[in-house]
């Protein structure tokens, strides 16, 4: 046997015994749990009919989305954001000029001294602030 057909037979028996126990119920008690069970059923459709009227409003599909859906466009935002923001830290290149070979070596090294120059100086201006 398989559990499939275990939950049917429970599925009968237990339907078996409140059938059982239903015809054991006076007639005012069974309208009295018909009559609960229709305004039950009146306050699902009541409420059902009042989520329709709101869902036709302009801001209903923003409320009734998952909050997972309104996070995955920011997180994709922000990396993005974060892939292509420009790092201060990069070196820019060289002017094509000066990588000719015309170029004397003390005028490359004066240049890379400067560079060092400007880049502590920011460091310190860094720091200081």
């Amino acid at each position: 046997m398989t559990s499939t057909s275990n939950n049917k037979e429970v599925e009968q028996l237990v339907n078996q015994q409140l059938d059982a126990s239903n015809e054991q119920l006076t007639t005012s008690a069974r309208n009295d749990i018909s009559q609960a069970r229709l305004a039950a059923l009146r306050a699902g459709q009541n409420q059902r009919q009042y989520r329709s009227e709101q869902s036709n409003s302009v801001l209903a599909p923003f409320f009734n989305r998952p909050r997972w859906q309104y996070a995955m466009p920011v997180v994709a935002l922000a990396a993005i954001m974060l892939v292509t923001y420009p790092s201060p830290e990069t070196i820019p290149a060289l002017p094509h000029e000066l990588m000719s070979a015309d170029v004397p070596n003390a005028d490359l090294a004066l240049l890379e001294d400067l560079e060092f120059a400007t880049w502590l100086a920011q460091r310190q201006q860094e720091a200081g602030h």
